[in-house]
This record gives structure tokens, sequence and C-alpha cells, in this order.
């Protein structure tokens, strides 16, 4: 397999943008998942043109937001972190709160906040400002999917499925005997989901992949890909890249399309590029990723030209 496959454009290492360190809430030197939107779209008087959405890993995590008016930053982050913590009466009472992911849904004219927590159930919240939430609902949990455990590390994306009746698809991650794989819902309002029992991307073999995770649905030169992050090795040494597997319009047929972004394009001896987010704007695109060692990640920024 070639280093990162022809087709698709070289992301360049920008730099660090959100370093734990930095942060007054850092509970674990440690976090995970950038979920970035444009919130002057959606706004009058946001914060920032852009919101971060993020969280340490492990326990007690906790959903985070930072702000700026460039994707390159400054990130600034808000001062009542964490937004959503891992108790909230009378819902649940968790060990942690993890993996966000922001959308907005105009139907119901309204952010959804989606996060995992624990790590059996994905949940949702709901905002207008995109930062005081009204608890939803569990979306999806374990029993939903034909796997081991977990249901977590998901993303939400518009897109309809032929014949499915639906306007979004959520991709997250569930554990199999043999490691993690990809998985799909799909909803008509992102509050009532319906789920595949059976996996959706599995690990390629010949690949050394075992775990692959934090999906991403990215439409690219006419056609749709679907990015995750892949480890190789056990927990304690993992060694992590960017991945892509092209999926026709009926999210029935895939084709593993090779490697995405390398972990040493941010430097030699760094160990991990996971968690993709992609954000499109003049002719560029972004790509927020985790970096570093696992359990000890920054939030990190490539760029690409968008050919």
């Amino acid at each position: 397999m070639k280093i990162i496959s022809d087709e698709f454009p070289i992301f360049r290492h920008f730099g660090t943008v959100l370093d734990y360190q930095d942060l007054q809430y850092n509970p674990c030197n440690d976090i995970i998942f950038p979920s970035v939107i444009e919130a002057y779209k959606y706004l009058r008087a946001p914060l920032g043109k852009y919101y971060m959405y993020y969280a340490p890993h492990n326990a007690p995590g906790g959903i985070c937001l930072s702000y700026a008016d460039s994707l390159t930053g400054p990130w600034h982050e808000h001062p009542a972190n964490p937004l959503i913590t891992k108790d909230w009466p009378p819902y649940y009472t968790v060990s942690h709160v993890s993996s966000p992911h922001i959308l907005w849904v105009p139907e119901s004219d309204k952010f959804f906040m989606f996060f995992h927590g624990n790590n059996l159930f994905t949940r949702f919240a709901v905002t207008e400002d995109g930062i005081n939430f009204s608890y939803g609902d569990e979306a999806v949990t374990d029993q939903d999917f034909d796997c081991r455990t977990g249901a977590f590390y998901a993303r939400v994306f518009p897109f309809t499925i032929a014949g499915k009746d639906n306007c979004y698809v959520m991709l997250l991650m569930c554990q199999t005997q043999d490691g993690g794989a990809i998985y799909l819902a799909y909803s008509r309002d992102c509050r009532k989901w319906k789920t595949r029992r059976e996996p959706l991307i599995t690990p390629e073999p010949g690949t050394g992949l075992k775990y692959i995770c934090s999906p991403w649905l990215w439409h690219h030169n006419g056609r749709h890909y679907i990015l995750y992050h892949g480890d190789i090795g056990d927990m304690k040494d993992l060694v992590t890249d960017i991945y892509a597997t092209e999926i026709d319009e009926s999210f029935e047929k895939t084709r593993f399309a090779g490697r995405l972004y390398q972990r040493q394009a941010v430097s030699p001896d760094n160990r991990r590029v996971s968690d993709p987010c992609l954000i499109v704007e003049d002719n560029k695109i972004y790509l927020f990723t985790s970096t570093g060692t696992r359990l000890n990640q920054k939030i990190s920024l490539a760029i690409a030209e968008n050919r």
C-alpha cells in the first residue's frame, strides 16, 4: 500500500492548534475528537466565527468548547468548560463523557450534540446557542448492533440513502470479537434512529489494522468516502494513521481507498493521527486531528489544496 493514495490531495501539517497544557479545564492531560463548525453561519453573534468542541478521553471527560475567528487559530477556551459533564440528573450518571460531534439540524432550528457516555451509549443534546444544552435522549446503544460491545465515537451527517426514508446518517464504532469496526444508523430527524446491525466497514485484510474508529463522511470529486483512523498494535503501543474507504450512494458497496494522512506528517516520532474532522473553505481543506500518544493527545491541523 502506498504511503498516501493518489486519489487524495496532500495534507501538510500546519501545527498544534489546541494544547491541553494551555487549558484551564485539563483533568487528564489529553484532548481528543475535534468537532469544528462554522458558527457564523447559524448564530447572530457567535463568540468567534468557528466553534471547536472536544473532550478528554478518560474519566471524567467533559464536552468542551473553544472558539476562533480563523480555522488556524488562535483558539480560545470557553470559561464555563465543561459544558456537558458525566453527571446530568435525572438522565444519567456515568464514568465519563467524550467524543463530541456538533451538527446544525435546520428542521429543528438547533444544533444537535452527539457524544458517548459511557461507551455503551451514544446520546444527544440540543442547543440554540452552542453553549447551553438541553438533554435529548439516547440515540443508539450497543444492543442495536451485532457487536461485542460499545456504540461510540459517532459522527452524524446530512445524507439521504435511497429507499431508507432518511435525511441523516450516523457513523460510529462498535467493538467486535476481532477489534473494532464502523457501523451505520440513519434517521429522518436526528432523534429516532434505525440501525444496520452488521458492520459497514471492517479493517482491511493485509494492512495490519485491528481497530478502525472515528468515521467522517467526505464528499470529494464526485465520490463519497468514509475517513477513519486505523490502529496497529496493542492499546499500550498503538500507531495510528487516517485511512479512507469509498462508499456508494446506497451505502452497500465499499472499496478500500488507502491511506489519507500519515502520523509522521506531524513529526518523525509522532505515534498517532486520529479522529479526523474536515472543513472545506476558500478552496482549501482543513483537517483537524488528535495527535500524540494515546491518552496524551493534542489537537492539530493539516491543510490541503482542494483539488
